[in-house]
């Protein structure tokens, strides 16, 4: 499948209002959501969780489509263990 990904197509002016999750052009895809509280280092265990236990047991197949994460406060004002993640990863079930 072809895909007209040109900078022309894909930006707006700066006064349009977009919703920050959607992306023009991308393929539409049910996702599986995990809140990860605390460092980034734990982010790992997180994603096994999510892909490795959580999605088997409950029929999903993890798609070949790039996960992402979303980070809820800054790490350089947010105590470490306070860090909020929110974890997303393509699935189908």
């Amino acid at each position: 499948m072809s895909r007209n990904l040109s900078p022309a197509r894909l930006s707006w002016t700066a006064h349009e209002k977009r919703d920050p999750y959607i992306v023009s052009g991308a393929e539409s895809f049910t996702r599986a959501f995990k809140d990860q509280f605390g460092s980034f280092n734990k982010l790992s265990e997180t994603y096994a969780a999510l892909c490795g236990r959580w999605a088997p047991a409950n029929g999903c197949e993890i798609r070949s489509l790039p996960s992402y994460e979303v980070y809820l406060n800054a790490p350089d004002e947010t105590p470490e263990d306070e860090l909020l993640t929110d974890i997303y990863v393509p699935i189908e079930k």
